[in-house]
């Protein structure tokens, strides 16, 4: 960990970021509440200073995913609104601000979020 905090603003280079979200990863553990706070962290790290680098589409597309794999206890359950709905919403943010970035996978992106609003609209069967 050490490592990354000395070298990761010296070297802006996608694949270091890359490295060093997957070593994120890596060391969580998944069953402890604040180890998705600390992935999603991770991401907003990598999006404020490398966000805008045309070769970052492939973590955009990991930092998409990463919504959507979020449990169901991430979300607030004080409010009236189902648990699907926030993440929905969330993962919908998460497409947007990938969307306006040029990057090298901007159409697979553009594409995968078709198919996510064409998932999570409402279907109407009366």
């Amino acid at each position: 960990k050490g490592l990354f905090s000395r070298c990761l603003l010296s070297c802006l280079h996608v694949d270091l970021w890359s490295c060093y979200l997957r070593f994120i990863r890596a060391c969580v553990d998944l069953a402890t509440p604040k180890a998705h706070h600390s992935i999603i962290q991770a991401y907003e790290y990598f999006i404020s200073h490398m966000g805008f680098d045309l070769k970052s589409g492939p973590v955009w597309m990991d930092y998409v995913q990463a919504h959507k794999k979020l449990p169901d206890d991430y979300f607030t359950s004080s409010y009236d609104v189902p648990v699907a709905e926030q993440r929905n919403e969330l993962v919908r943010r998460a497409y947007r601000r990938a969307l306006v970035v040029p990057s090298n996978k901007q159409s697979l992106l553009f594409k995968d979020y078709q198919a996510f609003e064409v998932q999570a609209m409402p279907t109407n069967e009366e």
